[in-house]
């Protein structure tokens, strides 16, 4: 696990990691993607990066995307993505592929739309594909 670990100005992704847990992780301004795994991310800050925010295949809570090229967060292939905050992304502010479930999200001021695919999951049963 990486905890309480920050990644500015680097010349590609501010944080790459291929499993495992990112926790408290903050890039700013890097030329590639701020965050990058496949493995759960929670509270994570992510802003002004090159090529997209937060990417992930797992699982991405309680994280905050601001201002980046590309889209704010973006789950591949499937998971779960809850309690998230996009801003002011270069496209959508979220895009999930069809396998991954959400809730809790909010999007703001985003170039494209503000949740792509995915599948909302409301009500107290509730089951992801």
């Amino acid at each position: 696990m990486l905890s309480n670990v920050t990644a500015n100005y680097n010349n590609s992704s501010g944080i790459q990691l291929n499993s495992g847990m990112l926790e408290d992780v903050t890039t700013n301004y890097n030329k590639g993607a701020g965050i990058v795994s496949a493995g759960t991310i929670t509270k994570a800050h992510a802003e002004s990066n090159g090529a997209g925010s937060i990417i992930g295949a797992a699982v991405i809570r309680d994280s905050y995307a601001l201002g980046n090229v590309s889209d704010g967060i973006n789950a591949a292939t499937w998971g779960v993505v809850s309690n998230s905050v996009s801003v002011q992304n270069s496209g959508h502010g979220f895009n999930l592929a069809s396998g991954v479930c959400y809730w809790g999200l909010s999007s703001a001021g985003n170039t494209g739309t503000a949740i792509a695919g995915g599948t909302p999951l409301t009500g107290s049963t509730a089951s992801c594909p």
